[in-house]
């Protein structure tokens, strides 16, 4: 699914520069669960919206299912980034006034082809994650847990072929962060999504089929 070769990004300021990814390559098999792991710093991050078409990088090549990333224009980037991938974030980053329906409804707008669907889809999904009795509710009306779940289910509302997670669990206490796993972990087995992890979380990287460990932007295992 992805050929990421030579990837390198550099971050200048007043300071000097950062070396956030060096010469980074590897590839990721579609229906793989990946969990990329290492210290502060490390530059998991970076590589995470660097694959979702966020951060352009300074050097090397992101291709996704053959095709360069980089090399396509805006409104070919926008889409990448609204239907071929998913987002799920340890901020969860919900609309504080819409309701959970709307939230998953959001990316769909920009989706010609799920026009008059969106709803029904939406209520889909949140049953999916278990929620289907809070559709209604506004994020302040949920617990951490459930914003986290209507996060999932905003992140497949265009069917991505691909959940890029950023620390899903961060924000999380252990029974809460182990039902967000278990969730990710079914959507990969059962449906067969692929699924890109970035987590401090020795416990959370082990529901990764593979694990890739940064350091100073480096693989270092």
């Amino acid at each position: 699914m992805f050929t990421i070769e030579n990837l390198s990004k550099v971050y200048s300021s007043q300071h000097g520069t950062v070396r956030a990814l060096d010469n980074v390559s590897f590839a990721v098999e579609r229906g793989s669960f990946v969990a990329v792991t290492g210290g502060s710093g490390s530059g998991k991050t970076t590589l995470l919206l660097t694959l979702g078409g966020l951060i352009r990088p300074t050097a090397g090549t992101v291709a996704f299912s053959s095709r360069t990333v980089y090399t396509m224009s805006e409104p070919e980037l926008a889409d990448y980034r609204n239907r071929k991938v998913g987002f799920v974030l340890q901020t969860f980053n919900l609309i504080p006034y819409l309701t959970a329906l709307e939230n998953v409804m959001l990316p769909m707008l920009f989706n010609r082809d799920r026009n008059g669907t969106s709803q029904s889809l939406a209520a889909e999904l949140l049953e999916r994650v278990g929620l289907q009795d809070r559709t209604t509710h506004l994020p302040r009306e949920l617990s951490v847990g459930q914003q986290q779940r209507v996060a999932i289910a905003r992140a497949l509302a265009n069917s991505p072929d691909v959940i890029l997670a950023d620390e899903p669990t961060g924000n999380l206490d252990p029974n809460l962060s182990l039902e967000v796993l278990r969730i990710l972990k079914d959507l990969n087995e059962t449906e067969g999504r692929t699924v890109i992890m970035v987590t401090h979380s020795p416990e959370a990287a082990h529901f990764g089929d593979r694990q890739l460990r940064l350091k100073d932007g480096r693989i270092e295992e």
